[in-house]
């Protein structure tokens, strides 16, 4: 579920659901195989880089077009792989050259080898924030000067500070609601939840459900203002 604005066809608002927190953010990052020539952003806007991406409306498929969009960049978009064993298929094969909207937290667990043995190259992060492990590779807000434009990637990057958030419907009690949310932030603390998170290399950088609402806040608030259309 997209925590902002939902899935397509989806009917709900999500600053009527009570967020009890979230696990960690989902940064994404673009990323070249290593018999790839492209290493920079700058030379992804030099000629077409054929990446692959799983569903039409997947982040491996939307990030790509976004930075096409708003930094000029030629990636060419090749969808429909499995967003498992086919992307990274296709990226080991030589099917394609990269791969676009992929989260850093989910490469490191679920393909920590492309980062140990140094297979793949990062070539652009896309977060609020830049990733202390990544403090060498550039920040797509950076390379973004117009203001409007700036604004535009904000908002489509604030879902990713959000990350993997838990709810509960509306209507819960307060007192209850105040229960769940105590007992979430505690068990982010928690040392065996912790230790097991570790086994499983899941990356665990908790916000509060206060946190949420203000990102909330500020994501609709931005998004009802009047803007200009992204260029095509």
């Amino acid at each position: 579920m997209d925590p902002l604005f939902g899935n397509p066809g989806a009917r709900y608002d999500a600053q009527k659901l009570n967020w009890l927190g979230s696990i960690g953010k989902l940064e994404n990052v673009c990323a070249t195989w290593i018999t790839s020539p492209i290493k920079t952003i700058a030379q992804a806007r030099e000629r077409e880089v054929i990446v692959a991406a799983a569903a039409a409306t997947s982040n491996s498929a939307i990030m790509p077009k976004v930075l096409n969009a708003l930094l000029g960049t030629r990636f060419k978009i090749v969808s429909g792989y499995d967003p498992g064993s086919g992307m990274t298929l296709a990226l080991e094969s030589g099917e394609t050259e990269g791969v676009c909207g992929l989260s850093w937290s989910t490469m490191k667990a679920a393909r920590p080898h492309w980062i140990k043995d140094h297979k793949v190259n990062v070539i652009v992060q896309m977060g609020l924030t830049k990733l202390p492990e990544l403090s060498d590779v550039p920040s797509a807000l950076e390379l973004v000067s117009d203001p409007v434009k700036h604004q535009m990637l904000e908002l489509i990057l604030m879902r990713q500070e959000i990350g993997r958030p838990v709810a509960a419907p509306p209507g819960v009690p307060a007192e209850r609601l105040e229960v769940l949310r105590r007992a979430f932030d505690e068990t982010m603390r928690d040392p065996e939840f912790l230790a097991e998170a570790e086994k499983l290399q899941l990356e665990i950088e908790p916000l509060s459900a206060h946190e949420i609402d203000a990102l909330l806040a500020s994501a609709f608030a931005t998004r009802n203002r009047s803007w200009r259309r992204l260029p095509s």
